[in-house]
């Protein structure tokens, strides 16, 4: 059809491995989705590079095969003829970080590659089993295996390649592979432990996945900062966000009583939200106190009624509100804001003249923020910023930290502070608790005519009381022995 139409064999520009649209991803995996049936139809074919030039070899090594045998090209064998041919010292290792830093991430061109497929239908197994409680192991087995590859690989690749410039380029990849790696040993042994029933060790490994993601985060925010999105991602497809759903089912599984079932704990975290199917993939930027879209550099239709949202942890209000919409400045778009996400109010005073505006006067109840099209007529523009800068609500109460339903907010319990718990009409009280090593915590008993008993004084984690250790008692106590704080993440009463 092509040659019928430029009358003249094609000459081929490929946009890939080009990443000038996913700078936060690399892209190293095989060079697939080539017709092989095209010989005799181009007179030329060409790769655009990403701009790490031994980085872009693996899948240029993949195209000058295909160029020399359209026929027969085999891209996946290509691929791993490529990783041995770059770093010949440490292929295996090498072949196991190109292949799990293939895909570009959410994007407004919706252009994704596969990455990590032979581990997509394991993992399906693995979450659903975990989520009917039982621990699938061969899977578990699998994904073990492949986790301290992981964890193993960039040590191997620092120390046995003499390739310094890629080692360079990927450096910052490098390192948060290694973190992958360690993230996803920990959520494995995270999961056993709940199906073990162990859950002060499976309180302990939800820690230290939470302090492993953190790191990631810290990462992605870190290095790579000139980049467009700035960051460091890796795994994307299908291991990281595998590694966070565990951890997240895994925090409901904990708060999870005979009268609260898993799938009902809250979880709250930063998001964005749209009915407009163009901005369904476009990702999120994330930071410690910011949230937003990722710029799209192409039109974006916006139907009557669609709109694009953001939201934002519970414990912050909105500090002030951006948005860079080129060619939104019309009537019919409104900017509204809510404190559940059902009910919605209107942003006074922003002019539609402006394109591009700053808000800083946004009601303190706000969790959410979005614009919406109020017209009768089709909307075009570009989303070239629309986020958020948050910070940590003064008004809200720390003490409602630990009755929130979320383990990842927590309130500070200071030395020589006193938390009281009434123990009226409850069977359990159980405690999530985190801090240092060094410090402890006691659990009083106080009756009604005063007096007091210790009914728990040790480390700090997961402690649950039944009933016949404070049935006498009309409330309890908590303090820290020690001269730091702990964190109370959840107080649960059964």
């Amino acid at each position: 059809m092509g040659k019928q139409r430029i009358r003249r064999p094609a000459y081929i520009w490929w946009n890939f491995p080009v990443s000038d649209y996913c700078q936060d991803h690399l892209l190293m995996g095989p060079a697939y989705g080539l017709d092989t049936q095209a010989a005799g139809t181009m007179t030329g074919f060409v790769s655009n590079p990403m701009e790490y030039a031994e980085a872009s070899k693996v899948a240029i090594f993949g195209v000058g095969m295909y160029t020399w045998n359209i026929e027969n090209y085999d891209p996946t064998q290509a691929w791993k003829d490529a990783c041995d041919f770059i770093m010949p010292e440490a292929s295996m290792a090498f072949r196991i970080f190109c292949e799990h830093n293939c895909d570009p991430g959410p994007n407004g061109h919706q252009y994704r590659r596969e990455e990590s497929a032979n581990y997509v239908a394991p993992i399906q197994t693995f979450l659903a089993g975990y989520k009917k409680n039982t621990f699938p192991e061969q899977s578990a087995n699998l994904l073990g295996t492949l986790f301290a590859q992981i964890t193993a690989s960039p040590s191997m690749i620092y120390s046995q390649s003499p390739n310094k410039r890629l080692i360079e380029q990927i450096n910052p990849w490098l390192i948060q592979f290694e973190f992958l790696g360690k993230a996803g040993t920990s959520a494995l042994h995270m999961a056993h432990a709940w199906y073990e029933k162990d859950r002060s060790y499976t309180w302990q490994r939800y820690l230290e996945t939470s302090a492993l993601l953190d790191s990631m985060k810290l990462i992605n925010r870190t290095l790579n900062q000139k980049a467009q999105p700035k960051g460091v991602k890796v795994g994307s497809k299908v291991l990281h966000p595998f590694i966070v759903d565990l951890y997240r089912q895994t925090g409901r599984n904990l708060l999870s009583t005979d009268g609260i079932a898993p799938d009902e704990v809250k979880v709250s975290i930063p998001s964005i939200f749209t009915n407009i199917d163009q901005l369904k993939s476009q990702p999120c930027a994330e930071g410690d106190n910011t949230v937003g879209y990722v710029p799209l550099f192409e039109v974006v239709k916006v139907q009557p009624n669609q709109y694009l949202g953001i939201g934002w942890e519970i414990q912050k209000e909105a500090e002030s509100f951006c948005f860079n919409l080129p060619k939104s400045n019309q009537p019919g778009r409104v900017f509204e804001w809510s404190a559940d996400g059902k009910s919605w109010s209107l942003i006074p005073h922003v002019s539609t003249e402006n394109a591009k505006d700053t808000i800083r006067t946004i009601d303190p109840k706000a969790r959410y923020i979005r614009m919406r099209n109020n017209s009768d007529q089709q909307m075009e523009l570009y989303v070239l910023g629309f986020t958020a800068t948050t910070q940590q609500d003064p008004q809200i109460n720390e003490a409602l930290m630990m009755y929130d339903m979320n383990l990842d907010t927590y309130k500070n319990l200071n030395p020589g502070e006193i938390i009281h718990i009434k123990c009226d009409d409850i069977n359990a009280v159980s405690f999530f608790l985190s801090g240092s090593n060094e410090n402890l915590v006691s659990i009083t008993g106080l009756s009604q005519d005063g007096e007091k008993n210790i009914v728990y004084q040790g480390n700090v984690g997961y402690i649950k009381l039944n009933k016949t250790m404070f049935e006498d008692f009309s409330s309890l106590e908590i303090t820290t022995i020690g001269k730091e704080p702990i964190h109370i993440h959840q107080i649960v009463r059964e």
